[in-house]
């Protein structure tokens, strides 16, 4: 138990130090003068790695210089198969959404007609 305390003690005594000598030299910074240095702006070449199903998708060539918000790549194909199939699709779903035609009314069998005509029918054969 003495030993954790004597432990505690060494840990806060530490502390204590660093905040004293981060006190000095945080009063040694506000008395200095500050210097402004300005950076010159240094192009880097940077390397882009696409996937591409056609060579036509890109829309840069090698060195070009391309600024914030330029297209590299558009895939023109490929929207173009999606719009249409999107399109097939939507016009489907409206001929899906359209009401069924009526059908015809199923006429009432006439039983006793259809029978009377059936019986003559058989007499006819057998005579």
């Amino acid at each position: 138990m003495k030993r954790t305390y004597k432990l505690l003690g060494y840990l806060l005594l530490g502390i204590g130090v660093y905040a004293f000598l981060n006190a000095n030299n945080t009063d040694l910074q506000a008395n200095s003068t500050v210097t402004q240095e300005q950076t010159t702006y240094k192009r880097n070449r940077h390397t882009i790695t696409l996937v591409l199903i056609q060579l036509s998708d890109l829309k840069v060539e090698e060195g070009q210089r391309i600024n914030v918000g330029d297209i590299i790549s558009d895939r023109t194909t490929e929207k173009t198969k999606l719009e249409a199939k999107k399109q097939r699709l939507t016009s489907s779903l409206n001929r899906a959404k359209l009401p069924l035609r009526e059908l015809k009314s199923v006429p009432v069998p006439k039983f006793q007609s259809e029978l009377a005509a059936l019986k003559q029918a058989q007499f006819n054969l057998d005579s």
